[in-house]
């Protein structure tokens, strides 16, 4: 009979463990992630999973056909352009940075900036 109520208390704490771990580790992270995204405006047509597609030594024209259009583009330094494709909705808001930069001499991707920025 103690046997039996040791199992089922094992079980339960086994239970809650389990629960706990998949609020910290999955829950958590996707709640900060959504929360953080919604400071981020877009290019039209932007999405996460073509961003991903971006390689390094893309040309432009393949970066268009991914991506569309950039929201701006500014010459950085030393000697790249850089293409954003997301910007700050707000002073006060998280966002996801997404940039594309092209060396100024090849016009190829020399770098993919995927990251978020705090206020």
């Amino acid at each position: 009979m103690v046997a039996k109520l040791a199992k089922k208390v094992a079980i339960y704490i086994l239970i809650v463990v389990l629960a706990l771990a998949v609020m910290v580790f999955v829950v958590l992270p996707i709640t900060i992630e959504l929360l953080a995204y919604r400071g981020t405006i877009s290019a039209p047509r932007y999405t996460e999973k073509a961003f991903r597609e971006v390689e390094l030594g893309m040309k432009p024209e393949q970066v268009l056909s991914l991506l569309g259009p950039p929201l701006d583009k500014y010459d950085g330094y030393p000697s790249v352009e850089v293409w954003t494709y997301t910007k700050q909705e707000n002073d006060e808001s998280w966002w996801h940075v997404r940039e594309v930069v092209f060396d100024e001499e090849t016009m190829r991707v020399v770098e993919v900036h995927r990251y978020t920025r705090e206020p």
